[in-house]
């Protein structure tokens, strides 16, 4: 069977296929030779010699077995279609995923006798498609869909805001005046959202292009309708042909000068941001298939509870707190006398632009053009709320949004890693309580405790963890590792726990009490021997320095057990099957040698190279499997730049691109730049 198509309906069934309807087709590989062949030369100019042979060699089509249309190996006929093809500059249009097209009832076997060639000059534009198969035969029609040059990018329709033409004056105006008699109290929350809403409708342009052409101008608009009505007359006409081509070459050349805005506007002395941006963006593959989530929101709400649980044998007490009547202990204090004007002011600058709302629906952009009604609202709202102890609804629940883990079973809940989308008017005020406490429970954390603390980095931690294992090589000494895991450390954070500790370190009943209060009814919905600690956040490492493997053993052992019971007390939940430890030291005789120690009567796994904050160790501490890594992993993005940061598609021959700000994109700052950083970081301590 051999299928032309000259110009595909997919809206046709097999039926109307059959019929003939937009498709020419022949049902019989034997009986229209002569009918396909002169619809061949009619398309393709061939010449009567060439068409002899051509027929000679296809009258065998069906046993041209050829490894590039799916058979196991290719024979003599195979080659000669191959050689036919290239010789008039044919292309096979096939793809290894669709199903055959011959479906042998005596062998039980598949098979691709059905081909298809199109001209190497539209080959790109063209896709086979198999359809169902003929009723009582072994046969499957086959087609070819073409597709123009240039085609719209489909995205679904959802309103958003073009916050590049937003009169922001008249936003702020218009709220300012819509909130002017309106109390600033929790309860009316709701209310001023909904203002927020009405003047963004009548002064930010909101809309959404479901069709859309990056690099279409409006010069080259008319040239994408004269092809698009070519297109629709003959595909394959000269003309058509050469307008495709003509576009084409407008686009490319536009997406090109705005590449090349791009790359010279790049400054990475002042920021980086838009160059990781680029990176994130070209190195991610797009065009990999994403493993479908088989999982229901209800089963990712339930095993986000059950992370929850924490400890289901240990209930702490709650934190004793003087009653109210005490008045002493009710005044305002320094962590909750009223916010200023220049605080809110000062968070509002530093909260992120580009960040999704929570179920307000108001973003950072909108929040930070406000007015100085609005901000006075606010900021009284935000008093009102910490000298009542009182905070809107909304702001206690959460959009949750369910990710897959790379190389995880989509149909398993715990496969799933959740971000919970809040309010940013919420998170703005938690950041105006934050700045009260940090630097006073700053003082009161151990020095090893590092993350979410200034100048404690997470390459700090690297840094102490290496120099450790550096000073044992120096003095012979044997270093051994447990790198323990946590189940749900954030899910599992005990309310109880969390404010009893916070009022023995404050004294505040006020302060103490609201967090209870911003703690409290939370709602949710997922939309789909000599030891040393190096602890960041949640990852915990212990190491300990020995002369024997022995010593190395029985001293982790024993910070081990430790943890238990400092695990029950504050209803954290251990994971013993994740927990890892290691051995390090330069005795080449034993490289081999694995500790041996169990932890909540398992037995932890030994790794030979461990991975700790994202960085993979040796027993020799060369970094040789790390630097792999790193190299396979910016191959693909540094190949991408290279291409893009030439003087074709990147900047011109007169501004070459600059030797340091490659060297920036390596991830290594430049010493001047991490000179300035750590001075920085030093003042704010």
């Amino acid at each position: 069977m051999s299928t032309l198509v000259r110009q595909w309906k997919p809206d046709l069934g097999p039926s109307e296929v059959a019929k003939g309807k937009g498709v020419e087709w022949e049902s019989s590989l034997y009986t229209f030779w002569r009918q396909f062949w002169d619809l061949v030369q009619l398309k393709c100019n061939f010449g009567p010699d060439i068409m002899r042979s051509h027929q000679c060699c296809h009258r065998r089509l069906n046993n041209s077995h050829h490894v590039n249309w799916g058979y196991a190996e290719t024979n003599e006929d195979g080659e000669q279609v191959e050689s036919w093809a290239d010789s008039n500059q044919l292309s096979l249009i096939h793809d290894a995923k669709l199903p055959p097209s011959f479906n042998s009832s005596r062998s039980r076997r598949r098979y691709n006798p059905d081909l298809i060639f199109t001209s190497s000059i539209v080959a790109n534009q063209c896709e086979k498609i198999v359809l169902d198969p003929i009723p009582h035969t072994q046969h499957r029609p086959i087609g070819l869909k073409i597709t123009a040059v240039i085609s719209p990018r489909a995205v679904p329709f959802r309103r958003r805001f073009n916050l590049k033409k937003a009169d922001w004056k008249g936003f702020s105006d218009d709220l300012d005046s819509a909130i002017l008699d309106l109390p600033a109290t929790p309860d009316n929350y709701d209310a001023f959202v909904e203002s927020v809403k009405s003047s963004s409708r009548h002064n930010i342009p909101r809309g959404c292009r479901t069709r859309y052409i990056q690099g279409l101008t409006d010069d080259s608009k008319a040239l994408y309708d004269d092809y698009i009505l070519g297109f629709e007359d003959d595909p394959f006409s000269d003309d058509t042909i050469e307008l495709g081509e003509a576009l084409a070459d407008s686009i490319t050349e536009e997406r090109r000068k705005k590449w090349q805005e791009l790359i010279e506007s790049t400054d990475m002395t002042h920021s980086s941001r838009k160059a990781w941006k680029t990176i994130r963006i070209v190195g991610n593959d797009y065009t990999k298939p994403q493993p479908r989530l088989q999982v229901t929101a209800d089963q990712v709400a339930h095993q986000l509870l059950l992370n929850s649980r924490g400890n289901p044998n240990h209930r702490p007490q709650r934190a004793k707190l003087p009653r109210a009547a005490n008045a002493s202990s009710q005044d305002a204090t320094s962590f909750t006398r009223p916010f200023t004007m220049s605080e809110l002011e000062s968070e509002m600058k530093s909260m992120k632009n580009n960040k999704a709302a929570g179920l307000d629906d108001v973003i950072v952009e909108q929040i930070k053009h406000f007015g100085p009604g609005a901000r006075r609202w606010l900021l009284d709202m935000v008093n009102e709320c910490v000298k009542s102890n009182k905070i809107p609804k909304m702001w206690r629940k959460a959009k949750v949004i369910a990710l897959l883990k790379p190389g995880k079973g989509p149909a398993i809940p715990k496969s799933n890693k959740t971000i919970s989308l809040l309010c940013h008017m919420y998170k703005l005020f938690e950041h105006l309580l934050l700045n009260r406490i940090a630097l006073f429970v700053d003082d009161h954390l151990i020095p090893e405790q590092a993350g979410f603390r200034p100048g404690k980095s997470c390459t700090g931690q690297l840094l102490n963890l290496t120099q450790y294992i550096e000073d044992g090589y120096e003095n012979s000494k044997i270093t051994g590792a447990a790198f323990v895991d946590l189940s749900a450390a954030y899910d599992t954070v005990n309310h109880r726990i969390l404010a009893k500790k916070l009022y023995e370190m404050t004294s505040d009943v006020r302060l103490t009490k609201l967090i209870c209060n911003m703690l409290s009814n939370r709602r949710f919905f997922v939309d789909l021997g000599d030891t040393r600690r190096v602890l960041y956040a949640d990852d915990l490492c212990i190491a300990s320095q020995m002369d024997t493997f022995e010593e190395v053993e029985d001293s982790l052992s024993s910070a081990l057990d430790l943890l238990i019971t400092y695990y029950a007390n504050n209803h954290l939940r251990a994971n013993p099957d994740k927990t890892q430890i290691s051995v390090i030291h330069l005795k080449n005789r034993e490289a081999s040698r694995q500790l041996r120690i169990s932890w909540y009567g398992k037995r932890l796994q030994h790794v030979s190279k461990p991975v700790y904050l994202g960085v993979t160790l040796d027993r020799s501490l060369t970094f040789k499997d790390h630097i792999i890594k790193t190299k396979a992993k910016v191959a693909s993005r540094n190949s991408i730049l290279r291409k893009l940061t030439n003087t074709k598609w990147g900047a011109d021959a007169k501004t070459p691109t600059k030797v340091e700000d490659l060297y920036l994109l390596s991830g290594i700052a430049p010493p001047s730049i991490r000179r300035t950083v750590a001075s920085q970081k030093e003042k704010l301590k």
